[in-house]
């Protein structure tokens, strides 16, 4: 995992409805990571970070940039050969072009959302870049995007798994295990952006459908139960979770 930029925030504006639960507001840390898989000969990222202009109108401390801190693990982006996205949202699906080897495997229910008229409308838009989604369909056009109808394995011992209700298609990642939650590594990505949000049943403030998205952290429990380990999307108890390392001046996490 590497966490390339942070964010200062509230409780109250990363949980929705906050104040019905009746806590006190306080502040937290958004961090923002990509996670790199490596073996048996290939390489797989799931989600590519912000691109500097998007994450420049969040206004993101910068720690790295993404496509430099991959360089910098000596990866060359020639070499990458799949890009799986969690879902289409900034923060997760920009620098694509820097992987232009690479098939990139979206859910086809997210593809046909964020190029619909309802993405156009100003509490969805807000969290799509539009130069991003044009890079993305120029790698549809050269025949380098695959949409995802059901969970794949993407590689052995790597799957996507299918975690909506943040966005329409929102998807994770589970890397080894034997399908039934023991010994898998499961990356959530937004599926849960904190683990007060499965610990305590507190849903994220950006919502495409409620009732999916308590289902998906009702499936991220019940893995968990069996011996899943399951990452967060932008929790900074990870630092303290997992090997640290300096990359950059970001953070390379090692998760196995």
């Amino acid at each position: 995992s590497v966490r390339y930029a942070t964010l200062p925030t509230t409780r109250s504006a990363s949980f929705l409805r906050h104040a019905e639960y009746g806590l006190p507001d306080g502040p937290m840390t958004c961090d923002f990571y990509l996670w790199i898989v490596v073996g048996g000969g290939r390489i797989v990222l799931f989600d590519t970070g912000y691109t500097r202009a998007a994450g420049d109108r969040l206004g993101v401390r910068w720690l790295c940039d993404p496509p430099a801190a991959i360089d910098a693990l000596g990866i060359a982006a020639g070499d990458v050969d799949t890009v799986v996205y969690s879902h289409l949202h900034s923060d997760h699906v920009g620098n694509v072009e820097h992987f232009p080897a690479a098939t990139v495997h979206i859910r086809r229910e997210e593809w046909e959302f964020w190029f619909s008229p309802m993405a156009a409308r100003p509490l969805f838009r807000e969290y799509a870049d539009a130069a991003q989604l044009a890079e993305l369909r120029r790698a549809y056009a050269d025949g380098r995007v695959a949409l995802l109808d059901q969970d794949v394995e993407i590689a052995p011992g790597v799957a996507t798994l299918a975690l909506p209700g943040h966005t329409p298609g929102q998807q994770g990642l589970v890397v080894g295990g034997g399908g039934d939650g023991d010994g898998e590594l499961i990356l959530a990505s937004d599926a849960a952006h904190y683990y007060e949000e499965i610990d305590a049943d507190r849903p994220f403030f950006i919502v495409d459908h409620l009732p999916r998205m308590y289902a998906s952290l009702d499936l991220l429990r019940r893995r968990r139960d069996v011996g899943a380990r399951v990452v967060a999307g932008h929790d900074a108890a990870d630092l303290a979770a997992f090997e640290r390392s300096p990359l950059l001046g970001g953070d390379l996490l090692r998760l196995r």
